[in-house]
């Protein structure tokens, strides 16, 4: 980082401007090194000369959240919108997922019903991400609903949406259902991966030591 600002200040003493992909390389390595308020900081002094990308945004929107601050993340999308940028779907799955690891579940819920309403395209990773939060705040049927809407809305399930569907499933204790889906996966051609099969492992096993600690 020292040596990034020294190419800043070399910039500047030779009259190169930073441009937003200069800005946003910088702000990106400051929360890379957990410098979250010299970030801000160069965020609001790029406001003053170049216009912010979608990409600056989704950059800030993401060291926040990895910083656990979700009300200045929030903040910040809401200036986003505010200021006009372009919401992508790449962003909507920046703050959806940092929603998430936050254990703002139910939030995050609220804003994707939201954006459904607004006909918003969305990928298949943000339905995944929305899938697994359902099943965790208790909103099985709601998760189940999701993921039987994902072909008719024009995606495909991919392994990490039979792995979200199948280890929820293990964890509530629908054996039967999940290898229901585990048999639909490789019908679908999606292949299980060693991490999967290790999950499903992990979670058998805690499921009968469970039984067994309840006797």
């Amino acid at each position: 980082m020292k040596k990034a600002f020294g190419v800043l200040d070399t910039m500047a003493s030779v009259g190169i401007g930073l441009d937003d992909i200069s800005y946003s390389a910088i702000i990106n390595g400051c929360f890379k090194n957990g410098r979250i308020d010299d970030g801000l900081t160069i965020f609001r002094e790029m406001l003053k000369k170049v216009t912010p990308t979608t990409v600056t945004y989704n950059i800030i929107l993401g060291g926040l959240f990895c910083a656990g601050q979700t009300v200045a993340a929030q903040k910040m999308f809401h200036e986003m919108i505010e200021s006009g940028i372009t919401v992508s779907s790449s962003t909507y799955r920046t703050i959806l997922g940092g929603l998430c690891r936050n254990s703002c579940e139910d939030e995050a819920i609220t804003l994707f019903q939201k954006l459904g309403a607004m006909n918003v395209k969305l990928d298949i990773a943000i339905l995944n991400t929305m899938i697994n939060a359902m099943f965790k705040v208790q909103r099985r049927e709601e998760a189940i609903d999701l993921f039987a809407a994902v072909s008719s809305s024009g995606l495909v399930p991919n392994a990490s949406t039979y792995g979200v569907m199948i280890k929820n499933l293990l964890r509530e204790g629908s054996v039967e259902k999940a290898e229901n889906m585990f048999s639909l996966m490789e019908k679908s051609g999606c292949a299980p991966d060693s991490r999967l099969i290790n999950d499903i492992i992990r979670i058998l096993l805690q499921k009968v030591k469970g039984n067994i600690g309840d006797k």
